[in-house]
């Protein structure tokens, strides 16, 4: 899954999410493209680092793509 080793222990993780796959501007194919996945990966940074803190950029249309059933996924 990732092409550089992470580190054992991180303080912050930041992350955000592909506008093009949740955006309203963007195509919205949500969770069925592989951008739309990404989460994923920074779900697993967290899981293995177990940082203090983490920020997840919000994309709007995120809230509303799979009938409001994505947010609550991720």
């Amino acid at each position: 899954m990732f092409d550089v080793p992470l580190p054992k222990k991180a303080d912050i993780v930041l992350g955000g999410f592909p506008c093009q796959e949740f955006s309203h501007a963007g195509k919205r194919r949500g969770f069925n493209s592989e951008k739309g996945l990404l989460y994923q990966s920074m779900a697993e940074v967290i899981r293995r680092t177990r940082p203090v803190l983490f920020v997840a950029e919000n994309v709007k249309g995120l809230l509303t793509i799979n009938n409001n059933k994505a947010i609550q996924t991720i």
